[in-house]
């Protein structure tokens, strides 16, 4: 049912562009690979706003070359960073930038604005601030953020989005609408589960800096956290973020895609069952899901599916979730910098503006959580706006 209502509010992406949204460029990089010559060709598409669909064609690489630059970015990001790893990092990064960024970026430095385009106005002219990809292959495991140019990472430019089709679900911006969190965390895992899941003992912290910034938020704290607690308490109050501090993980597999409660793991299939009555409890809609200490399967190439299918089942516009494991000490303070930025009420802007806020609040910060290890891995999927 949920599923179903929302197939009525789909909107190509290219048409947000060219009338909603005419800032952001659309990237679809297809990933071609020749099983004979071991060689891979990208295929890279852009939609510019108020431009037709272009192609840039990309020199062949060898299968080998663009499998290990793409795996070593995976393996650094999950290393402590240190100076030797920040270069190794870039290296890669550039290599992955040149193959999908830099031949759009010199068709987009100015884009002309619907209402602006038949103006002769040197005014007319608006600057694209946000790139969408819809990705390919193993591109999807890597985090666009940490993209570099050779001076910048990606984000010091861009606002950043990943959307894992060709059509966006109500593009409406969540700020037109005061926040109401519906927040879960869990410190500890429950006993029982597995070894690879530790504690997280800044959840508190991380729920408590967002209450403090005036977000009205109602908390499920560790044996509060169950999933009959969470299936009630997401019926009885009009919330449109739903905030979850836990340990989960996402793969292309729904039997192995979960988030971990107080009582035990729940699944994709669990997960729609206790959020169906919200369908006919509750009209709105929920505008932002946030998964703060969850990731997604190593060596899937599909793992971000399992991410939005979850998201999809809760009926969300947009997740915010990490591609892999993050510090638990610096993911307060980017969660917090994103809030800060979305509940700002001087001024409106995307979520994916805000995201990028947060992630530059650590790149640029002075508490040592410059390198991308601690922030290029959250990724904003779906409804950028």
């Amino acid at each position: 049912f949920r599923e179903a209502c929302l197939e009525g509010q789909r909107v190509l992406l290219d048409e947000v562009v060219d009338q909603e949204n005419p800032t952001t460029t659309i990237v679809y990089p297809i990933v071609l690979r020749d099983r004979a010559t071991k060689m891979v060709t990208i295929q890279v598409i852009a939609k510019i706003p108020n431009q037709p669909l272009k192609r840039y064609p990309i020199p062949a690489i060898p299968e080998a070359e663009f499998d290990g630059t793409l795996n070593q970015l995976q393996k650094l990001l999950a290393e402590t960073p240190t100076n030797s790893n920040q270069t190794d990092l870039r290296a890669n990064a550039q290599k992955v930038y040149k193959w999908l960024v830099a031949p759009i970026e010199q068709d987009i430095q100015t884009v002309e604005s619907p209402q602006t385009k038949a103006t002769t106005s040197s005014q007319a002219a608006v600057k694209v601030d946000t790139f969408v990809f819809v990705l390919d292959d193993a591109l999807r495991n890597v985090p666009m953020a940490l993209l570099w140019d050779g001076q910048q990472y990606l984000i010091e430019k861009y606002g950043i989005a990943l959307s894992l089709g060709l059509q966006l679900f109500d593009p409406k911006p969540i700020a037109r609408e005061p926040l109401k969190v519906l927040a879960a965390g869990l410190s500890e895992p429950p006993k029982g589960s597995s070894q690879e899941f530790g504690s997280l003992p800044n959840v508190e912290f991380e729920i408590d800096a967002i209450a403090k910034l005036g977000v009205p938020i109602t908390s499920l704290l560790n044996q509060e956290f169950t999933s009959d607690r969470l299936g009630t308490q997401i019926n009885a109050d009009p919330f449109n973020v739903v905030h979850l501090a836990t340990h989960g993980k996402f793969s292309s597999r729904a039997e192995d895609t979960f988030i971990l409660a107080a009582d035990g793991p729940i699944n994709v299939t669990q997960f729609d069952s206790l959020l169906r009555s919200r369908d006919l409890a509750r009209p709105e809609a929920i505008q932002l899901l946030v998964l703060s200490a969850c990731q997604t399967a190593t060596n899937d190439n599909r793992a971000t599916l399992g991410l939005a299918g979850f998201a999809v089942r809760a009926g969300a516009r947009s997740t915010l979730a990490s591609l892999r494991n993050v510090s638990d000490e610096s993911t307060p303070l980017l969660i917090e910098e994103f809030y800060r930025e979305l509940n700002n009420p001087k001024e409106t802007i995307t979520k994916a503006e805000a995201l990028r806020r947060a992630q530059i609040s650590l790149l640029k910060g002075p508490r040592g959580y410059t390198a991308p290890q601690y922030w290029a891995a959250y990724v904003l999927i779906g409804n950028w706006l």
